[in-house]
């Protein structure tokens, strides 16, 4: 019964205690010969399987085994595993969070720097030939639009440019010196 206890706990998410492992379960556990062999010499005598959960959710099970001290599992290690063992999953899940947050804080960035450089473009041609237009133009009212597309373009360079440097700045690229 000893895999029985470990698709056990991972189906229902409950921990098993076994105080007092036979030569049978130890053989039905081990996955070939040389695992036999290993758990023999150990002289594993007690094993609990715990789940180790979060939100609910089994994400995967440890095995705590007893050696050859004769000391046996009881109720209180079993308490004891599945607190570790949701403790344990949560810390997983967790590390599974913060990588994905990782991951889509780098996409992110890499989407910025794409989107500003393509805003830059076209951004260079109208601070370009805004002044161009300036030269030419003598009526007020137009020379004012023109005045106002340069100041526009000019605040969007701003804006780009600060988007930019706060995408560098968190992915630690840029050192800040205070002056």
């Amino acid at each position: 019964e000893g895999e029985d206890g470990l698709l056990r706990a991972m189906r229902d998410g409950n921990a098993v205690l076994r105080a007092s492992v036979t030569e049978d379960e130890l053989a039905a556990t081990a996955a070939d010969g040389a695992q036999l062999e290993l758990m023999r010499e150990i002289g594993v005598g007690s094993a609990i399987v715990a789940p180790l959960k979060s939100a609910g959710r089994v994400l995967g099970v440890m095995t705590l085994v007893m050696g050859a001290s004769g000391r046996r599992f009881d109720e209180h290690d079993l308490a004891v595993a599945e607190g570790l063992g949701e403790r344990a999953g949560i810390a997983i899940e967790n590390a599974e969070l913060l990588e994905q947050r990782e991951s889509d804080v780098r996409l992110r960035d890499d989407i910025l720097a794409v989107v500003s450089h393509d805003l830059r473009t076209p951004l260079n041609a109208i601070g370009m030939s805004a002044p161009l237009l300036m030269q030419r133009e003598t009526d007020p009212r137009a020379r004012k639009q023109i005045e106002i597309i340069q100041r526009s373009a000019a605040r969007m360079a701003r804006l780009i440019s600060d988007l930019l440097e706060m995408a560098r700045m968190r992915a630690g690229r840029v050192a800040v010196q205070p002056e």
